[in-house]
């Protein structure tokens, strides 16, 4: 605002080119002020990257430190025996596992006889006046009667053709 009120004023240039100059130079400090904020700014970065880095190489250290203790503490090949140990021995608890439910299977089991045995006394208490010679024909008797019961009066091919192949798998 100055040099325009001296350049309206007019003769005197020397004040305007003064003040002109002066202008030039606070600009250039000005710039120079902010050259020197983005230094400090990166240096400040730099001193931050470099912590960061110090506290990242104490981290590998302390962990390789460990990592070495752990390998002293520990014996690979001992280690991998005991794997292969445990191996053998989850092997044999499947292998006794399947014995055991192979056994259960077999006690469990009942003959064929002691269920013919059962139905007849089964026959027997419900209809005492029965005559139970012979348990398979008073089984196939039962289920004529339950079919009857039931209300199934035609035959389904599917459970026919079952029959005949438990016919004659007894």
């Amino acid at each position: 605002m100055e040099i325009k009120n001296l350049v309206k004023r007019g003769g005197q240039d020397a004040a305007v080119r003064s003040l002109a100059k002066e202008i030039v130079n606070s600009r250039k400090a000005v710039s120079r002020l902010y050259e020197a904020k983005a230094h400090i700014n990166s240096v400040s970065l730099q001193m931050r990257t470099m912590s960061a880095q110090a506290s990242l190489n104490k981290a590998f250290q302390s962990s390789g430190e460990t990592m070495k203790s752990m390998n002293k503490l520990m014996n690979m090949a001992e280690t991998q025996n005991a794997m292969r140990e445990l191996g053998m021995e989850m092997q044999r608890a499947g292998f006794i596992q399947e014995m055991m439910d192979d056994a259960m299977d077999d006690v469990l089991e009942v003959p064929e006889s002691e269920i013919d045995e059962e139905v007849s006394k089964v026959i027997t208490e419900l209809l005492p006046s029965a005559p139970l010679a012979n348990p398979k024909a008073t089984a196939e008797n039962g289920r004529e009667l339950f079919k009857a019961g039931m209300g199934i009066e035609e035959e389904d091919p599917e459970i026919t053709a079952l029959e005949q192949r438990l016919k004659q798998l007894s």
